[in-house]
């Protein structure tokens, strides 16, 4: 993944670029936020009326490997407040909140950001090791049943 950046090193705008090592030649997937919409691959996804939902895409473009933990989440989706005066029943149902907004954001992507060229893709897969989600990840080759 690549920062779009300026020559003073302050991002442009929210823009990522992902890679995917394709068998010929590896493919780049561009994505950034603009006029409070996400754009992907020549599709929009208006969150103009969301702006909860903005705020966590936003989350994943401020971070420099564009991998987030739960506790990152929280905190831009909460207004940049920090939990740690809360009682732990509001904790505990703001991350049920995170979990669920996370969910609803990839159904989101999957629907309006989704095409040929992000087929290879997944929209906010997780890693088990790291505890981080990413916007997106190169989509494993799934197993068939039989």
């Amino acid at each position: 993944m690549l920062h779009t950046t300026s020559p003073l090193g302050q991002p442009q705008h929210e823009s990522m670029v992902f890679e995917h090592p394709g068998r010929r030649r590896a493919r780049r997937l561009r994505v950034y936020i603009a006029d409070r919409s996400v754009h992907c691959a020549g599709r929009t996804l208006d969150l103009a009326r969301s702006p909860a939902m903005l705020q966590l895409f936003r989350a994943f473009f401020a971070t420099r490997d564009g991998k987030v933990r739960r506790e990152t989440l929280l905190y831009f989706m909460n207004n940049f407040r920090e939990l740690a005066s809360s009682s732990e029943r509001y904790l505990e149902s703001r991350r049920s909140n995170c979990i669920k907004m996370l969910s609803r954001a990839r159904l989101l992507a999957d629907t309006h950001l989704q095409g040929p060229e992000t087929a290879e893709f997944d929209w906010f897969p997780y890693d088990h090791a790291s505890k981080t989600w990413s916007l997106l990840g190169v989509r494993k080759a799934r197993r068939r049943r039989r």
